[in-house]
């Protein structure tokens, strides 16, 4: 019965220290510089296989896109897998 009635300072007392060592876990690690490439080196192989680009790639990330913005800026699909009427129309 001693167990069940365990004073909560001891819980609060973990709780505290556990969450102190996360700020200084996350201060020490913000201040740690990320290794950065001054010039990246690009290559295109130009003679590479080539294909034509998949017309499923374009589209718009929004989930609330209205039907005469998506045919104005002929986006064919949306994100969320909705065909807009851009699709069909030239």
């Amino acid at each position: 019965m001693a167990h069940e009635n365990k004073p909560r300072w001891i819980i609060l007392l973990f709780l505290g220290v556990l969450a102190a060592l996360g700020v200084v876990a996350t201060a020490a690690y913000l201040k740690t510089p990320i290794a950065q490439t001054a010039n990246p080196t690009l290559s295109v192989d130009v003679k590479a296989d080539r294909h034509p680009i998949s017309p499923d790639i374009y589209g718009m990330n929004d989930y609330a896109l209205e039907p005469a913005l998506a045919r104005k800026l002929r986006i064919p699909v949306e994100r969320w897998g909705l065909i807009t009427p851009a699709a069909t129309t030239g």
